[in-house]
């Protein structure tokens, strides 16, 4: 029996529409070979070679400093950074929240309210008629996906959460699997703009109990 090498860090390829930078770590650091000792008849030691390092790559426009990337592992280089070519830009971007956890079961999850500026002027998105004449749906340049799931003490979701349901929250109560928790997906479609330019100022759920 020999041990195992270890595995490569794989590669990472991100992209970003406007400014960018990591906050967080991002880790490709090959993984370590496994190790064997045998003393049964003679004193035996086989090691497996560790794995390879991957490669990241971090596009913007304007392109990223490195400098704003301080926890990239292996530690981010000029190549690790660069500049969004417009071939490679796409009108279509998304944002995704973390599991917000409500702390209780809703009897009912109600509307959504999205106070966005689209090429400079403030409009209000809802499911709720009374608010908004528009939802964020697949016609608007602002489009919202809602999802519901069961959280534990510490916010990991328990099971499968509900299916995404796409400009409303309502259908969301039909789920044997809503919970305590939600999270959203924000889509920004800049082909629906004259500008070009959207802006999210908040994002509000109302829910019941």
């Amino acid at each position: 029996p020999a041990p195992g090498g270890g595995g490569t860090g794989g590669s990472l390829l991100a992209q970003c529409g406007g400014k960018a930078s990591v906050l967080g770590e991002i880790n490709v650091l090959g993984g370590t070979g496994g190790t064997l000792t045998d003393n049964a008849l003679v004193h035996v030691e086989s090691k497996g070679g560790a794995g390879g390092c991957g490669f990241i790559r971090i596009e913007a426009d304007p392109a990223p400093n490195r400098g704003q990337m301080p926890k990239l592992k292996p530690a981010a280089t000029p190549d690790n950074v660069g500049l969004l070519r417009a071939v490679d830009d796409d009108p279509v971007s998304m944002a995704a929240s973390r599991w917000y956890d409500v702390g209780f079961v809703p009897a009912a999850w109600h509307y959504y309210v999205i106070r966005a500026n689209v090429d400079g002027v403030p409009i209000v998105f809802s499911d709720n008629p009374l608010l908004a004449a528009r939802k964020a749906d697949a016609t608007a340049p602002v489009l919202i996906y809602l999802q519901s799931g069961k959280l534990d003490a510490q916010g990991k979701l328990l099971g499968p959460p509900t299916p995404w349901t796409i400009g409303e929250i309502d259908a969301i109560n039909d789920s044997s699997n809503k919970g305590n928790g939600y999270r959203f997906l924000i889509r920004l479609d800049r082909k629906k703009t004259f500008t070009g330019i959207i802006v999210i100022d908040s994002v509000r759920v109302y829910l019941g109990g």
